[in-house]
């Protein structure tokens, strides 16, 4: 009987996707809640002001670059883990991951401090900030700043997991970071907001320390022996690459639709911000988690396709699989957008409706909720089809198709933002995710008919 995690993975290859996705979904649901918990409790203890301006304006630079640089490792290295193992073994997959650990821990520490002595040469006046809160800033920061190498080891160590189909621990872990500075804050509020920044990295290494536990669990070495010039590492590389790219596309694409909607006028940009959230984490707990559960299931067909030259029916199995998939998700995903947009404005005025927030301002969040939700069907196609191209590693494909996606939210974002206003701008990013949903499958089924006719 086989130990190996990597082993152990091929035997459940056939596991339920369906079930897989449940299982990320709920985790990722109580890594949302508690991210929620410490909003609320950092809000009680501090309210607005200049200490806690201070802790997001130093937080959102480790948490960018970890969500950008740190979170396209996951894709970028699953289908490369699993064809290391199917063709090698436990010997072919451990100079792979150990490559991956150590490189990336190396540049992400690198950046950290070049981040850190950046932000410590910054002259206030240029950026229009007080001294004090700078400063401040500053402080936080270089308690931070860890989080960025930490988030490194803990997004490899993730794939490993993920590649071997073992979901629970890599999807829970992401909760341990809110929750302890929630716990730090209760335990030592009066040593004032540096508390929070301690409680972050804290609590990132508690998340690092939890996969280390399931790596062990899985029998597989946490801190594996380096071999340097790996040639399968360095096209891992190129396909990190061109995730990083396109998930900054995809961030332009927002970055976009706000500087769009602050020339309409005042509150707008609050406006689509309020009306974008419900969607925003439908698409973090629905599609992405439908993402996480596939990509090592069609890394292992595609794998083993390649192996067998296609002449086994599995190229067959494997275009049925991707249609069903992204079909059934779709239907699912628009019964309960029906549903949400026939509610849309009780579900605003339950959330928001209080205070300096109005039954005009509930109307208006609502009509642009409605039009942000159309998007989240085709989001769910779009990445079932990504996750198809990054298992055959053809990002390239997802940059370009992105990119085009940014040219097209923004032209409509200012063609539709001068009939409709606030809603134009999120109905044009359903536009946009129907625009790369349809170009990704023809991509896809195009590729699939030519590689059979070259066989």
């Amino acid at each position: 009987m086989a130990i190996d995690g990597f082993e152990v993975a091929t035997s459940r290859g056939k596991s339920s996707v369906l079930a897989n996705t449940f299982v990320i979904g709920g985790l990722t649901i109580v890594a949302k809640l508690a991210g929620a918990a410490k909003t609320v409790v950092s809000a009680r203890y501090f309210g607005p002001g200049n200490e806690l301006d201070a802790y997001l304006l130093a937080f959102l630079v480790p948490s960018f670059f970890a969500d950008v640089l740190s979170g396209a490792l996951n894709p970028a290295l699953v289908p490369v883990l699993i064809e290391a193992f199917e063709n090698g073994g436990r010997d072919g997959v451990r100079p792979v991951y150990a490559d991956a650990l150590y490189r990336s821990f190396a540049a992400l520490g690198g950046l950290a401090i070049l981040l850190v002595a950046c932000a410590f040469s910054i002259d206030p006046a240029i950026v229009g900030i007080h001294l004090a809160k700078l400063n401040l800033a500053r402080r936080m920061l270089l308690i931070m700043a860890p989080i960025l190498p930490l988030s490194a080891v803990a997004n490899v160590w993730r794939s490993v997991l993920n590649a071997e189909m073992r979901f629970s621990a890599a999807a829970f872990s992401p909760a341990l970071t809110p929750l302890t500075a929630v716990v730090f804050l209760y335990l030592a509020n009066r040593w004032g907001i540096l508390v929070l920044a301690w409680g972050s990295t804290v609590g990132t290494l508690a998340e690092v320390i939890v996969l280390a536990l399931a790596l062990r669990r899985a029998r597989m070495p946490i801190l594996p022996r380096w071999t340097r010039g790996l040639g399968t590492t360095r096209a891992a590389g190129r396909q990190y690459g061109a995730l990083v790219a396109s998930s900054l596309a995809t961030r332009g694409s927002t970055l976009v639709d706000q500087t769009v909607a602050a020339m309409i006028g005042n509150g707008s940009v609050s406006i689509l911000n309020f009306g974008t959230r419900l969607t925003a984490v439908l698409l973090t707990i629905g599609p992405a988690a439908l993402s996480t559960a596939i990509l090592p299931h069609f890394s292992r067909m595609n794998t083993r396709m390649n192996a067998r030259m296609k002449t086994d029916g599995l190229q067959t199995k494997l275009k049925r699989e991707l249609v069903t998939v992204a079909a059934a998700g779709a239907v699912v995903m628009s019964a309960l957008i029906a549903v949400l947009i026939w509610y849309s404005e009780p579900i605003v005025r339950i959330a928001f409706q209080r205070g300096a927030f109005t039954a005009a301002d509930a109307h208006r969040v609502a009509l642009v909720q409605s039009c942000s939700l159309l998007q989240a069907p085709f989001a769910v196609g779009l990445m079932v089809f990504s996750r198809f191209v990054t298992s055959i590693k053809a990002n390239s494909t997802l940059l370009w198709i992105s990119l085009a996606g940014l040219g097209l939210n923004s032209v409509l974002d200012y063609l539709l933002m001068m009939r409709s206003g606030v809603a134009g701008i999120a109905f044009s990013a359903s536009v946009a995710q129907a625009f790369m949903q349809a170009t990704i499958v023809l991509v896809v089924f195009r590729r699939m008919r030519t590689t059979a006719v070259s066989d």
